[in-house]
């Protein structure tokens, strides 16, 4: 059971997320819950190649609480650093869907 997987089990709610790999055998995410006891906005990011789980060991413990513009600005510096030859376009209409999710 892992916090991705069985996000109720954790006191979450999956908004969604945004893998930033390259998506050769490895993932690069960053997942988007709310947090069912406050309704706080709350992110983890995970990186691996394709053998383990999505956040294999993380606990609500491992969240971070964020506000809507932390948030933008996280997957944003996210999306530049994710890959030098790809366009932020690549990530722009990803950021944009998760962002209309979380202020919806």
């Amino acid at each position: 059971m892992n916090i991705y997987s069985n996000p109720e089990n954790f006191g979450l709610t999956l908004i969604n997320e945004i893998d930033f790999s390259s998506g050769s055998y490895e993932f690069d995410i960053t997942a988007v819950w709310r947090r069912n006891s406050d309704g706080a906005l709350v992110y983890a990011d995970d990186a691996g190649c394709s053998c383990p789980g999505w956040f294999e060991g993380q606990t609500e413990k491992d969240v971070t609480t964020t506000t809507p513009a932390d948030l933008q600005a996280h997957l944003e510096q996210r999306a530049k650093a994710a890959y030098a030859d790809y366009s932020d376009d690549r990530w722009a209409m990803q950021i944009a869907n998760l962002m209309a999710l979380v202020i919806a």
